[in-house]
């Protein structure tokens, strides 16, 4: 059997002279919102905040979400109260959150409405990135941007409020309101400098490449070139990241090659002596030929209208006035005529021109041409422009645009020339030159011929009354073309693909002079690409799939291009408690204690003013005195653990500010005895009255420990000094310690990922924070020293449902199995078909009605940890073990999506297409005439002989 078609390939490798492979190109990246608050329960999780009251008697903080203002929910409310005294400066509230994910040299609009909430001179504004929003005093909620350009990865997004600074009467309350919050990454233009390598063509003696979607890389060849040279043998080193980019296409049977057509004379006007009244033209845009328009102007000597075909569905008309008489109110209307359903749209053009003043004398300075657009009795443009006293030659009017829906009595558009200070539009009291040139256009039309109307229908036409004008008729249509063919025939290209790929392995057979190359798409580098420490930088990107798999790309492939695509966040949530029983003094102040070398501390316990108005104990020293190495603690006998797992430390405290204060704990056996301390962390406040979250790194505690004294210490404090402390947490490391640096006790509330709860007592027992939603563990987002980068985002993809994958272009993509189709489409019939199979294997291992997972690993505490996942129903099942940290439910059901439907084989084999890719719409009839629709799965083309192998997917009889 003989083919019109037949392949041919070609592969460029790596030599000495450098050459460009790839040119520069710039990428158009859409805006993307980065974070978004809106009105929601949930709107005040997350922040931060400072104050300084700037004056005395008990003051507080609160920050709540979901409150009413206005009649509507609000994002953020914060108040500071208290018995505020007149000062000046004035008092302020800052409330701040961290953005995470920013990238550097990319403009960002920070938007917010927001409100003082409580006038008076109060005043409030945003800030983010060193731009500040102006100041807000109205109680109205305001909308408020600023623009900036990001110079590191986060930026916190603050959002103020102070009291009227013009004044030193301060007010009882400084309240601020905050609603619609939004950070959005602003539309750029990414340049991308040219590729510089060396390279060196050679042919393609035999092989084959295969693009599958079920395969991990998607695109995998097996070629043979010449050996060409020792020096390129060597070059092709797969360690080296080597490339060959294969060009292959089909070409059909000899086909007739002609110029372009040469056009010698073109004239498709059906009338161009303009004999008749009308005549359809172009897209069938009736063209009238009128002579003069009557009404208003009636008596004046007039130039003939002319009109002029624009282009399908406009008209363009230009009218010569040759005079106006003096006080003479002139209309020029147009008007339009709209089909039943109304839903034609006018489009009008106006271009009006001062001709030549026909008065002789003096210009009169108080003349102005005008013009006025009016649809029924509503004027919807009327502008005016004030004349020269130069001749008033060439004054124009610019062209405005106007869209306006056609309605019943049309658009009308008037011109005149005007006196200024009259108060009609009429001439002033002598004759000028007016020229006109108005275009017109319609959308949703379907003109008919109406003869000699007045008007055209569904279109635009003139009103008033018209005489014919031309009389005089030419020839029909005159083309005269030439086109001249080849002396001969060439062969014609149909399509043609280029195969970007990395070497993954080459053999040179010496005696054959050959090399044999195996090469596949970038997912290669991905699996050969590992990190040499643990990084922990992915649990930073829980916000966003998207983010996570770009800043693993830019590890191993620096730069590399991730097409537009869905995205999904992706938590890692884990059980936690705090060891610690009464960690904010929340009734009373069980457990805490206090001691010193020197002077003394006294325990005051706080009702509020603590970090989110929490609970605190205040620690004042003695009057007049220094107190020295004051140490505030837990007492360590109601605090156990074990010494052969990590911990975490945390607590808020504050002192005065520029005092350094310690947090460390001490670890006891079970007698009592010291074994030793955890490294400590040493602070300095940066204000008096601000809180500081200090955390401490993971440690473990030493052999043996059965107890610890978690404390907050100084060297030395003044007299009648305070040192705040409060919201203690030590828990077990989960191996995120951002979250394990948080705060939660049992009276917090529940959200939608974790429930908090006491074990026994409330304020005296431990807290623990269950999971509520399955998702994955923080170890999931932990990319551990030795694994590969396709070992670590794999999980985390298949889990969400989606597939991440390389083109032959080196373009990533992510997208989601069951909405993703390829462009294009791809049709079988049995003329076109060499072989086509049907095999059904019932012990095929491809093939499952259910899948279950074990997952298994060790957490960061040297745990071994596993977790059973499956999906399907009973019958054939498939199993599999995968030693990596659970990732979400998700990845079972993602794989049986993929093994459901491959019971059957049903491969094809056509004449070599390179536009056929896979989840291409695939339509295929066979022989009986029975026609499947679906989509490709596979693909692989042979380059020797020109044919390509297609392995359908999901077909369906139709």
């Amino acid at each position: 059997m003989s083919f019109s078609r037949f392949p041919k390939a070609t592969a460029t490798t790596t030599t000495d002279a450098p050459v460009i492979i790839e040119p520069g190109r710039t990428v158009d990246w859409p805006q993307q919102v980065i974070l978004r608050i809106d009105g929601t329960p949930e709107g005040a999780e997350g922040w931060e905040h400072t104050y300084d009251a700037r004056g005395s008697g008990s003051t507080r903080v609160d920050v709540l979400a979901g409150q009413r203002f206005a009649g509507s929910e609000i994002a953020v409310r914060a108040s500071l109260t208290g018995g505020l005294n007149p000062v000046n400066p004035t008092p302020w509230l800052t409330i701040y959150r961290t953005v995470r994910g920013l990238i550097v040299g990319r403009q960002y609009r920070f938007a917010a409405r927001v409100s003082p909430d409580a006038n008076n001179g109060t005043r409030a504004r945003i800030r983010m990135g060193g731009q500040s929003g102006a100041w807000v005093t109205s109680t109205a909620m305001t909308l408020q941007t600023v623009t900036f350009t990001a110079t590191r990865e986060e930026e916190d997004l603050i959002v103020e409020v102070e009291d009227n600074p013009a004044t030193t009467t301060a007010q009882a309350t400084v309240r601020l309101a905050v609603n619609d919050l939004s950070v959005t990454g602003l539309a750029y233009t990414q340049t991308i400098p040219p590729v510089v390598d060396d390279q060196v063509p050679l042919t393609v003696y035999e092989g084959r490449i295969t693009a599958d979607a079920s395969w991990a890389p998607f695109i995998q060849a097996d070629i043979a070139v010449p050996e060409s040279s020792a020096a390129v043998a060597a070059a092709l080193d797969p360690n080296d990241g080597s490339r060959v980019r294969v060009v292959a296409s089909s070409v059909r049977e000899l086909v007739a090659q002609y110029t372009p057509w040469t056009v010698t004379r073109r004239n498709i006007h059906p009338d161009p002596g303009h004999t008749g009244t009308s005549r359809a033209i172009g897209g069938g845009i009736l063209m009238s030929c009128y002579e003069q328009m009557t009404g208003s102007n009636t008596g004046t000597t007039d130039k003939p209208n002319r009109f002029l075909l624009q282009d399908t569905g406009r008209i363009a008309q230009e009218i010569n006035v040759k005079t106006l008489p003096a006080g003479a109110s002139y209309g020029l209307s147009m008007t339009t005529n709209p089909p039943a359903n109304g839903s034609t749209v006018a489009r009008i053009y106006l271009a009006v021109e001062i001709d030549t003043f026909t008065g002789g004398g003096a210009v009169p300075s108080t003349m102005t041409v005008g013009v006025r657009v009016i649809q029924g009795s509503t004027t919807l443009l009327a502008r005016t422009q004030d004349m020269t006293a130069n001749g008033l030659t060439q004054l124009v009017i610019n062209e405005v645009t106007l869209n306006t829906p056609a309605g019943p009595g049309g658009i009308r558009v008037e011109v005149y020339i005007i006196n200024r200070a009259a108060t009609t539009w009429t001439t002033p009291g002598t004759t000028v030159g007016v020229k006109a040139r108005i275009k017109t256009e319609a959308f949703g039309i379907a003109p008919t011929d109406v003869a000699a109307s007045p008007v055209i229908s569904d279109a635009i036409g003139v009103s008033g009354s018209m005489a014919n004008y031309l009389r005089y008729r030419k020839a029909d249509n005159t083309i005269v073309e030439e086109r001249r063919q080849d002396a001969a025939p060439v062969l014609q290209d149909v399509d043609q693909r280029t195969f970007d790929l990395a070497v993954a392995e080459r053999v040179v057979d010496a005696v054959a002079g050959r090399m044999r190359l195996t090469l596949a798409s970038d997912e290669y580098l991905l699996q050969r690409f590992a990190r040499a420490v643990v990084d922990a930088t992915p649990l930073t990107y829980q916000w966003s799939l998207r983010a996570l798999i770009r800043y693993v790309l830019d590890k191993v492939i620096p730069g590399a291009t991730l097409a537009p695509s869905p995205d999904v966040p992706v938590p890692a949530l884990a059980n936690s408690s705090n060891l610690i029983r009464n960690p904010r003094a929340g009734t009373n102040i069980t457990d805490w204690r206090s001691t010193a070398t020197a002077g003394g501390l006294t325990p005051l316990r706080q009702a509020s003013g603590g970090p989110d108005n929490t609970t605190y104990v205040a620690y004042l020293s003695n009057s007049g005195v220094f107190t020295n190495n004051p140490e505030i603690y837990i007492d360590e006998n109601v605090v156990s653990l074990s010494g052969s797992k990590q911990h975490v430390l945390s607590v808020d405290m504050g002192g005065v500010g520029g005092r350094a204060l310690i947090l460390d704990a001490v670890c006891f056996d079970a007698s009592g005895n010291i074994l030793g301390y955890i490294p400590a962390i040493t602070k300095i406040m940066p204000a008096t009255g601000v809180w500081q979250r200090v955390v401490t790194a993971p440690f473990e505690p030493y052999t043996n420990t059965a107890k610890i004294r978690c404390r907050v210490r100084a060297l030395q404090v003044g007299g009648s000094e305070y040192i705040n402390v409060t919201r203690w947490r030590l828990t077990e490391y989960t191996g995120d310690l951002a979250a394990d640096g948080l705060y939660f006790d049992g009276d917090y509330p529940d959200t939608t990922q974790y429930d908090y709860e006491w074990a026994a007592v409330p304020h005296a027992s431990i807290s623990t924070r269950k999971v509520k939603i399955d998702a994955a563990t923080p170890d999931a987002l932990i990319w551990d020293a030795g694994q590969s980068a396709m070992d670590f985002l794999m999980p985390l993809v298949n889990s969400n449902g989606l597939r991440l994958w390389c083109d032959e272009a080196r373009v990533w993509h992510l997208t989601d199995p069951a909405n993703y189709t390829a462009p294009g489409a791809l049709t079988i019939t049995p003329a076109t078909t060499v072989e086509s199979l049907a095999r059904v294997d019932g012990e095929r291992g491809d093939y499952a009605d259910a899948v279950v997972i074990t997952w298994t690993w060790t957490d960061t505490n040297g745990v071994k940890r596993s977790r059973i996942e499956s999906a399907g129903t009973e019958g054939k099942i498939t199993t599999l073990e995968i030693p990596e940290p659970y990732p979400g439910e998700g990845t079972a059901a993602a794989y049986l999506a993929r093994l459901q439907g491959r019971g059957t084989e049903r491969p094809v084999t056509v004449a070599s297409d390179y536009r056929a890719t896979p989840d291409q719409p695939l339509t295929l009839t066979g022989r009986d005439g029975i026609t499947s629709t679906g989509e490709i799965g596979a693909v692989t083309w042979d380059l020797t002989d020109g044919l390509m192998q297609i392995e359908p997917t999901a077909l369906t009889t139709t």
